[in-house]
């Protein structure tokens, strides 16, 4: 009786592996890195690909993650816009005219999320010139200022390997962890002597 047992196990372990020998193997996919942006004289911070070239500006930061894709944070103070207490639909609109205004032609926009629960406003959007262009751009604010997500790449096309579509589940996982941290006041460097 015990031998039966032994036996028929056997025979499907043998099964298995015969079987399992006709199914090609499943691809096998690189780790992907992710890092922290972490900046406090802005307030803000968030994941993205370790392998997107990062650089810093005076206005924010801009990101490629590749040659034809381009994602940028632009950070605006709200005490800048010319009326008392704006909206954040009054910061959408005055950047709206900045980044893409009326060369734009309209996909879709309305409100989002970002983060964690964050209200935002997104447009998303096409631009014509040399070769088809497609934006995406998230507006939000906290605590007084404004923060501008966009990202622009080549639109698809028999002549780009690389299009919109391809970076944009990484747009969103960055807009996704989103964090608005306590912004802290740089100091003024002052000369030894001074002090």
């Amino acid at each position: 009786m015990i031998f039966t047992y032994f036996l028929t196990f056997l025979m499907l372990v043998i099964s298995l592996l015969v079987v399992g020998s006709y199914f090609p193997k499943q691809p096998t996919f690189a780790q992907t890195t992710i890092s922290t942006y972490k900046n406090p004289y802005i307030g803000l911070k968030f994941l993205y690909l370790t392998g997107w070239n990062l650089r810093e500006n005076p206005i924010g930061l801009t990101m490629t993650p590749n040659e034809d894709s381009t994602f940028s944070l632009e950070v605006a103070s709200l005490d800048r816009l010319p009326m008392p207490n704006p909206t954040l639909k009054d910061f959408a609109h005055k950047q709206y005219l900045l980044c893409c205004g009326t060369t734009s032609n309209p996909i879709n926009d309305n409100q989002t999320t970002i983060g964690h629960n964050y209200t935002a406003l997104q447009y998303e959007y096409t631009l014509e010139g040399q070769g088809t262009r497609q934006g995406f751009v998230v507006w939000v604010i906290n605590s007084g200022v404004g923060y501008q997500f966009k990202y622009i790449s080549n639109q698809a096309s028999e002549f780009s390997e690389k299009d919109f579509s391809e970076n944009l589940p990484a747009i969103h996982k960055v807009l996704d962890s989103v964090e608005f941290i306590p912004v802290e006041v740089e100091k003024p460097k002052v000369p030894s002597f001074m002090q």
